[in-house]
């Protein structure tokens, strides 16, 4: 008996290219008023406000939340991932994981060294050595999460516990998001950057390695 292949992930039906298209421009724009103009006023502001929200009860939940999108949890989470892709016999997901895990930590350390942005002055953690923009926590955490997201998707039949993971998974990515302002190591137009270039690259990077003939 034949057996059944997964049709091709389409989280949001029909509208995918209108999306995406949307995604990709936000960063040009920003880009163009960032470092073509210089206009930094506003970015500045709004990280202003987002410090009204510091307390010292509050700082500790947000660390481990920012935890959960840094590379030392990412990376064993990635193999760990895959690891269990192979065990469910899903060899095409975990080739698809391991390629979107290694392009989506290139681009990102591409990105960095190629904008050379400052981080914001008073960070609340200490440690951070490289550049701003576009936050990497942002766009890792769409590689991840958003990764999880598609194979929730493809795998988790019933819809009312699809719909919980999916939105479990996207407030998490917003709360990752969220903590690198609260902490002041990034802008709020890195942490839109990130998500941008993540989505963008996810998208990408899984319809092309969805080509790849695995046996």
């Amino acid at each position: 008996m034949e057996k059944k292949k997964n049709k091709p992930v389409t989280i949001i039906y029909g509208r995918e290219p209108y999306l995406l298209s949307i995604v990709m421009v936000v960063p040009i724009i920003l880009i163009w008023i960032l470092f073509v103009n210089k206009n930094h006023l506003w970015d500045q502001q709004l990280l202003n406000q987002s410090g009204k929200l510091i307390s010292p009860g509050l700082t500790p939940w947000i660390k481990f939340i920012t935890f959960l999108g840094n590379h030392a949890f990412l990376v064993p989470a990635f193999f760990l991932l895959i690891f269990v892709l192979l065990l469910l016999r899903q060899k095409k997901e975990a080739l698809q994981t391991s390629l979107i895990a290694l392009s989506s930590l290139g681009l990102m350390s591409l990105f960095k060294n190629l904008f050379h942005r400052d981080r914001p002055d008073h960070p609340l953690i200490d440690g951070i050595t490289n550049y701003s923009f576009p936050s990497g926590h942002a766009m890792m955490s769409i590689a991840f999460y958003g990764l999880l997201i598609i194979l929730a998707v493809r795998h988790i039949r019933n819809q009312s516990k699809r719909n919980l993971v999916i939105g479990l998974l996207v407030l998490l990515i917003l709360l990752i998001g969220f903590s690198r302002l609260y902490l002041r190591v990034h802008y709020p137009s890195d942490v839109i950057a990130g998500y941008c270039f993540g989505i963008t690259w996810l998208w990408l990077s899984w319809r092309i390695s969805s080509r790849i003939p695995v046996r």
